[in-house]
C-alpha cells in the first residue's frame, strides 16, 4: 500500500511571493512572536533539568533556581538570549550559580550536565510551531 502527495508548484510560488511581499513585517512579526512565547518556552524546558544540590542525600532547605523565576531574556534581531538572572553567582538572590553545574565547573561536579543546551534543543520546535502560525496569520492579515 502507498500513497502519493503531489505539490502544484503554482502553490508554493504564491506562498514565495507573498513571504517576499510581506518583507519587513514578516521579521516583525518572528521578533514579536519570540517576545511573546520565547522565553516561557525556553525556560519551561530548562526548569525542570535543572539540578537541586543535596547535603548527604537530603535536599537543602533555600530557595533554589529550579522552584523560582530564574531566567531573563534578552531579544535582538531574530534572536533571543535566556540567562539567569542577578548575573554573579556571588550576588545575593542571583541564580548566576547555574553555570558551575552547567559547565561542569567546581569541586563537587566536574561533568558538565549542559542543562541549557538540552532544554533549549526540546524548546526550539515548539518555537518554530509558534512561529508559524503567527507568521501564517500575519500573512492572511496582510494580503
Amino acid at each position: 500500500m502507498s500513497v502519493r502527495i503531489e505539490f502544484d508548484y503554482s502553490e508554493i510560488e504564491k506562498l514565495s511571493t507573498r513571504l517576499t511581499n510581506l518583507g519587513k513585517s514578516a521579521e516583525a512579526s518572528m521578533n514579536e512572536s519570540l517576545k511573546k512565547y520565547g522565553l516561557e518556552q525556553v525556560k519551561s524546558k530548562i526548569t525542570p533539568l535543572i539540578p537541586i544540590s543535596t547535603r548527604k542525600g537530603r535536599e537543602r532547605n533555600k530557595t533554589h533556581a529550579a522552584t523560582s523565576d530564574w531566567a531573563k531574556a534578552e531579544y535582538r534581531n531574530l534572536e533571543l538570549v535566556v540567562k539567569p538572572k542577578g548575573g554573579a553567582a556571588n550576588k545575593r538572590g542571583s541564580s548566576g550559580y547555574l553555570v558551575f553545574p552547567d559547565k561542569g565547573i567546581g569541586s563537587h561536579n566536574r561533568t558538565p550536565l549542559e542543562f541549557m543546551d538540552q532544554g533549549r534543543d526540546v524548546a526550539i520546535p515548539a518555537i518554530i510551531r509558534l512561529l508559524e502560525i503567527d507568521l501564517l496569520q500575519t500573512i492572511e492579515e496582510e494580503l
